[in-house]
């Protein structure tokens, strides 16, 4: 009997040359999974046609294709969320949003129920020739957008960079999934809260750090909260001085971290939560696997990230507030 034959690789659908700047933007939509439905009212005049039509052909030339449940998840959950999540069902809290997505979905289809419901798409074709393009179709014109988040964040004028972001996705460009959050003010201004914690402090784990260079890791920081990211490579010049062990990247989501830690503990204790319990992964350093598992005061609790964490790439760690109180368990907390 004959094997079967290999099955043909499909290449990649390529953008035409004649795409309209709408018919970019609303592709770059799909560069994370995105419903259909969310943008039939708002593109009709835009594209000239229905968007209907235009989703039709798209799908039938292979430019989308259906989202993959992992995909919608790392995409549509925040990451201290995601977190959250594996933590409660005792499952490791680390590596990429996508394979912690996995992780949990592997454990707990039933997560993804909510979004089931309707079908989400992704961009099929080559992603780094579409953001080459949408660039110069989406770059925002003045004196609407002369304020950019980054220049905002740079003068230390949060409101503005706040303001920016969410004028930025209730235009839909380019919206990263997160358009209906920040619809909320609620959002805005617990984002305004942690940006103002990304100045008024500096972790002691990236103390080495030259305090003339920390600057533009808060802005680099800020900016990684802002639009929902752990990559910060795009808002560091590599000509500021780095940090003897940690990259510059790490060294600017070590600053997050610290600022997102301090701002739970803050609504922890305004909640009246008594004790919280810190998680590591099994491979994490042996400083922050001695802490593995305590549980703490939340007026106790000791800075995090630990300041003499090595783990590669930086602290690993997560808070996980205590539902009831256990016996006997409070820790004192770590000097400082």
């Amino acid at each position: 009997m004959d094997a079967p034959a290999p099955a043909t690789a499909v290449p990649p659908a390529r953008l035409r040359e004649d795409t309209s700047e709408a018919q970019l933007r609303l592709l770059s939509a799909f560069l994370v999974p995105s419903r259909l439905e969310d943008w039939l009212s708002s593109w009709q005049s835009a594209l000239g046609e229905s968007p209907r039509n235009v989703f039709d052909r798209w799908i039938a030339a292979g430019m989308l294709k259906p989202a993959s449940a992992t995909a919608v998840v790392a995409a549509l959950w925040p990451l201290m969320q995601l977190r959250a999540q594996l933590h409660e069902r005792g499952l490791q809290a680390s590596g990429t949003k996508v394979a912690m997505a996995a992780r949990l979905l592997e454990a707990d289809p039933a997560v993804m129920a909510p979004a089931a419901k309707t079908p989400y798409y992704l961009y099929a074709g080559d992603a780094s020739e579409l953001r080459r393009r949408v660039p110069l179709a989406q770059r925002p014109k003045p004196p609407k957008f002369a304020k950019t988040a980054w220049q905002h964040m740079q003068e230390r004028n949060i409101a503005g960079a706040v303001r920016s972001v969410a004028a930025y996705h209730a235009a839909g460009i380019f919206p990263m999934g997160r358009a209906a959050q920040w619809a909320n003010p609620r959002h805005w201004r617990d984002m305004a809260q942690l940006l103002a914690l990304l100045f008024a402090s500096w972790p002691r784990i990236v103390d080495d750090v030259p305090f003339s260079a920390r600057g533009p890791y808060r802005v680099a920081a800020g900016m990684m909260a802002l639009f929902d990211t752990r990559s910060a490579d795009e808002w560091i010049s590599p000509s500021i001085p780095g940090h003897p062990r940690l990259s510059r990247e790490a060294v600017a989501r070590m600053v997050l971290y610290a600022a997102e830690h301090e701002l739970r503990r803050k609504r922890w204790r305004s909640d009246d939560v008594a004790e919280v319990r810190l998680v590591f992964p099994s491979d994490a350093c042996p400083a922050c696997s001695a802490m593995h598992d305590r549980v703490f005061n939340v007026r106790m609790l000791p800075e995090l990230p630990l300041a003499d964490c090595v783990c590669d790439g930086g602290f690993c760690g997560e808070i996980v507030a205590e539902q009831s109180p256990l016996p006997r368990r409070r820790l004192q907390a770590v000097a400082h």
